[in-house]
């Protein structure tokens, strides 16, 4: 059964448990304690996590989409596509690291940007909302500084990032 799929993505993505979703995500939560699939039944060992929604949300959909906020979904792909233990221990612990990493660069952007924001007109942008446009924010955390902002400032936010020189940015609003 894919039902322990269908938990992990529709908690992810925060749809509604109502209705029919509510019964998928029920059962989906049950099949995902004692699931079947090689890569999230290490996981769920190997950190001692539970299978709420509660830790889908908080710990393992945070966990597995950090791949894609560094553009190296690859590991993601080889997270639910090895079978072999160490091939899924290797890919484990460079995704755990990676998230670490995902953590540390997010506590000192928010830090940082929270305190520009907060000090002065440097990213206001009129008097309802801010406006950050930044070198060192990583395309794949502008849409979690922009939501702890716009929490934090309770005015809406948009964060953009400006690395590499690109004609093209990429960011997100909340």
């Amino acid at each position: 059964s894919s039902l322990d799929l269908v938990a992990l993505g529709s908690i992810a993505d925060i749809m509604p448990l109502t209705h029919e979703n509510r019964i998928l995500v029920r059962h989906g939560l049950e099949a995902l304690g004692n699931t079947i699939h090689p890569g999230l039944r290490l996981l769920l060992q190997e950190h001692g996590w539970g299978t709420t929604a509660r830790d889908v949300a908080w710990k393992i959909a945070p966990f597995l989409n950090t791949p894609g906020r560094y553009g190296k979904s690859h590991l993601l792909a080889r997270f639910f596509l090895e079978h072999d233990e160490s091939g899924l221990k290797e890919v484990i612990a460079e995704i755990t690291d990676m998230n670490e990493r995902r953590k540390d660069e997010l506590a000192s952007l928010y830090e940082r940007l929270y305190e520009e924001c907060r000090s002065g007109g440097l990213h206001r942008a009129g008097d309802g909302m801010y406006f950050v446009g930044d070198s060192e924010v990583p395309d794949g955390l502008c849409g979690l500084l922009a939501n702890r902002l716009a929490d934090a400032f309770k005015r809406p936010v948009i964060v953009v990032a400006l690395a590499g020189g690109r004609d093209v940015v990429k960011g997100s609003g909340r």
